[in-house]
């Protein structure tokens, strides 16, 4: 194991309950902030445009992006850690409240964060031609090895958010010998097989309600992601939160960016079955759901699938009342367990 006390590793194999005080102020308004204080509305670190390369076979998408934009946040040759976040969201809305808990004081301290925006989605982003060819998932993985070579990092931890932590997993599973290593993934809320039902009627609405309405995301499509990345009991106590991540995608990707994005997630091919026709994945892997989220039967799938993830030190751990953006609704929780996982390997944070 992670060589974690008892308490923790009973949290790991699903005994959560037991141990509500690690749950307290779940919901219940601002998270504890850090020494380090974050500003929800800014960048998280310096941006950096980081070259790319295209292998598509008719590349029709590169001459609108030809770099990818990556904050770096902490100090370059401390423990490198990439981040790659959610459909409809960017590093600063998706990240933000999470490293701005108390306990991120560490992280912050001894770590130096690759914060990975996809094309199209940082605040401020030029409109995306609406005919161009999005980057599929397997491209954007590769695209996680070249950020890793131009920092000039041999391995590195990752953190992934829903369609993030696919795109994290995708790099695992194309690596070659000499690519730089994941040592280990926080994966949040992943979803790795293709679309539900419900994706692909939610895409035809949504298609239907930005292309009639192009200058800011319409109520409905933030409504449906909301419903989404929190809890019922975030929804009923915290109103404050819920508010200011409805500010905060207001002012986040434009609609159409939003939409090549969503359109190409929700014509994702099934990378589970591409894993299982491979060797084990052994990056230790600890993922965490709600069980409050629309993706948690499916996330329980993923985890128990035999053949995929072997590692001995993998686990999967749900926080039951929350959502997909757990990390957010319960920063505290989801700090230990990654700060846990970091301290197996003799990383001080």
């Amino acid at each position: 194991g992670f060589g974690v006390d008892s308490k923790l590793f009973e949290i790991m194999s699903g005994d959560a309950d037991r141990y509500t005080h690690l749950l307290e102020g779940f919901g219940d308004g601002q998270a504890p902030t850090s020494p380090n204080t974050i500003d929800p509305k800014e960048p998280l670190g310096e941006e950096v445009r980081v070259p790319v390369e295209y292998k598509f076979k008719n590349p029709s998408f590169s001459e609108a992006i030809t770099d990818l934009k990556v904050f770096v946040q902490g100090n370059p040759g401390d423990t490198a850690i990439i981040t790659c976040h959610e459909v409809g969201l960017n590093h600063r809305t998706c990240f933000a409240n999470f490293l701005s808990h108390h306990k991120a004081a560490g992280l912050l301290q001894n770590c130096c964060f690759y914060h990975i925006d996809l094309p199209g989605q940082s605040d401020g982003d030029a409109e995306l031609n609406r005919e161009a060819t999005y980057p599929k998932l397997d491209q954007l993985g590769l695209w996680v090895g070249q950020v890793a070579k131009h920092f000039k990092l041999d391995y590195f931890f990752a953190i992934g958010a829903g369609a993030g932590a696919n795109i994290l997993t995708q790099y695992i599973n194309q690596r070659g010998e000499k690519d730089p290593e994941i040592r280990g993934m926080l994966s949040i809320s992943p979803m790795l097989e293709t679309p539900s039902w419900r994706e692909w009627g939610y895409d035809k609405v949504c298609r239907t309600k930005i292309w009639s309405s192009s200058t800011t995301l319409p109520a409905f499509v933030i409504n449906q992601s909301l419903e989404s990345f929190f809890g019922k009991q975030t929804h009923a106590s915290n109103h404050a939160r819920i508010q200011e991540f409805t500010e905060s995608m207001k002012a986040g990707p434009k609609p159409l960016n939003y939409l090549a994005l969503e359109r190409m997630w929700v014509n994702r091919e099934n990378l589970l079955t591409a894993l299982k026709a491979k060797p084990p994945i052994t990056v230790p892997t600890i993922t965490v759901y709600g069980g409050n989220s629309f993706r948690s039967d499916h996330v329980v799938a993923v985890a128990g699938s035999d053949g995929v993830f072997k590692s001995k030190r993998s686990e999967m751990i749900e926080v039951w009342r929350g959502g997909d953006m757990v990390h957010e609704e319960d920063a505290g929780t989801v700090l230990t367990i990654f700060v846990t996982m970091l301290q197996g390997f003799s990383i001080i944070v």
